[in-house]
């Protein structure tokens, strides 16, 4: 009975590495192929975008701003892609750098300020007093977490406003994003920050999106 339940053992062991190294080698080809994929694609946007101010009829400049946009939502699908297998290879490792909190912050607002004031959305950001100053931390990633919120945050809010505060909670800091928008229940909380999860099909077909960016942003947290 002893020598059954080590074969057993013996094989599950086995049978869990060989299912790790296909995890890690899918991981690996989706990675390259997202680098293969990005340097053609980046040709094509900067082509697009010098075509399109060499446009001189509006019909012709709004096709070709089509392909500037068209480019950018396929490159933001491939930033996605790589950025998750990188993060299930193991390939992902957080820098340590001093970043001041408050710059950092209202640069993440700026990026978003455009697409919520064309949707008539005011947009607001608060860092606490006692939170400002330097931090030791990866400042590209964490401008891709709170990002990715804020991103979400404007998509889904069709009225009011969107904000983000920084405070402090213990000695951690919370950064919270708030909005007026459409919202969702529990059962949607349980599976919202799973890979390409959405709140429901319609939501997908009406506003599009990868279902990725909640699942990279809490790998990343």
């Amino acid at each position: 009975e002893l020598i059954s339940v080590y074969r057993d053992v013996t094989a599950q062991r086995a049978l869990q590495r060989r299912i790790e190294a296909a995890v890690e080698a899918k991981g690996a080809f989706l990675a390259n192929m997202s680098h293969e994929l990005r340097t053609p694609l980046n040709g094509v946007i900067a082509i697009s975008q010098a075509l399109k101010a060499r446009q001189v009829d509006p019909k012709d400049q709004e096709l070709a701003e089509l392909i500037v946009s068209s480019g950018r939502l396929l490159e933001q699908v491939l930033t996605d892609i790589l950025d998750f297998s990188s993060i299930e290879a193991g390939r992902i490792h957080l820098a340590r750098e001093a970043f001041e909190i408050e710059p950092l912050v209202a640069r993440i607002a700026e990026l978003h300020r455009a697409a919520a004031a064309e949707k008539g959305l005011k947009l607001e950001w608060t860092v606490e007093p006692d939170v400002q100053g330097a931090y030791l931390g990866d400042p590209v990633r964490l401008t891709q977490v709170l990002s990715n919120l804020f991103s979400n945050a404007v998509k889904f809010t069709p009225s009011g406003r969107v904000s983000l505060t920084v405070s402090r909670r213990g000695r951690a800091l919370e950064f919270a994003v708030r909005d007026t928008g459409i919202g969702f229940d529990e059962v949607v909380r349980a599976r919202l920050f799973r890979r390409f999860e959405q709140a429901d099909d319609s939501i997908r077909r009406r506003f599009g999106g990868t279902g990725l960016g909640l699942a990279i942003s809490r790998s990343l947290v």
